[in-house]
């Protein structure tokens, strides 16, 4: 049952995110969190506080502001004092620049402890994100060839 619930509330959390509310992932994370975002982009990196967490995900949303995740698969291992999630997803969108269409795929990997996250490390398509990226900032958009958020 535990692992039931667990499921459906990553589940809800993509959705909200295609939704463009990462409130609740920010709700849901422990003081001491690490977030790790694979890529040397303005989008990769590691961030260990929530406040970082939240810059992050303001940079991501003013990038691909218009975006829709689809979750593929959802795996939970463990119990409420320490439980791994994975979630498969792919991401489907447009350029706010020129409204070319991206598709991305990856995978998260969360650890919670008593319903909190301590820990994101997340997967995508890397390439793919840096060549939206690329084309972002040659399109003018600096931020897009921005350093990663870190800290």
């Amino acid at each position: 049952m535990y692992h039931l619930l667990v499921r459906r509330r990553a589940r809800r959390i993509f959705q909200r995110l295609s939704d463009g509310d990462w409130q609740p992932i920010l709700d849901g994370l422990a003081a001491d969190v690490r977030h790790t975002y694979a890529g040397d982009n303005a989008v990769g990196g590691t961030r260990t506080s929530v406040a970082a967490v939240r810059r992050w995900f303001e940079r991501v949303f003013r990038l691909f502001p218009a975006f829709q995740e689809e979750v593929r698969e959802v795996l939970v291992r463990g119990w409420p004092w320490n439980t791994v999630v994975a979630v498969q997803w792919v991401a489907r969108g447009t350029s706010p620049v020129n409204d070319a269409a991206f598709v991305i795929h990856g995978v998260h990997v969360a650890r919670f402890r008593w319903g909190k996250v301590t820990e994101i490390q997340a997967y995508p398509d890397t390439e793919k994100f840096s060549a939206h990226l690329r084309q972002l900032a040659a399109a003018g958009v600096e931020e897009a060839a921005a350093a990663p958020i870190e800290g």
